[in-house]
C-alpha cells in the first residue's frame, strides 16, 4: 500500500515521466516507486484519502464502533 511523502531522492514519475525533485510531494508505492503530483494515481489516491507520512498517528473519529451494543 503506498502512501504520500516528501520526496527524499531525485527521481522520475513511472506515470507522467516528469523529474521529481528532492522535497517533492509524491505517492509512493514501495517496491514499485514515485507518482508526482500530476499523475493520475497521484490523484487518484489524493481522492481516495491515502495517508501521509505526516498523520500515522491520526485517530479515525469518523468511524463507528461495531461492537458498541
Amino acid at each position: 500500500m503506498g502512501k504520500f511523502i516528501e520526496s527524499k531522492q531525485k527521481g522520475i514519475c513511472l506515470q507522467t515521466k516528469k523529474t521529481i525533485k528532492v522535497g517533492d510531494s509524491v505517492f509512493y508505492f514501495p517496491g514499485r516507486g514515485m507518482f508526482c503530483i500530476d499523475s493520475q494515481i497521484y490523484q487518484e489516491h489524493l481522492k481516495n484519502g491515502a495517508y501521509s507520512e505526516n498523520n500515522e498517528s491520526e485517530i479515525r473519529e469518523d468511524i463507528a464502533d461495531i461492537f458498541v451494543e
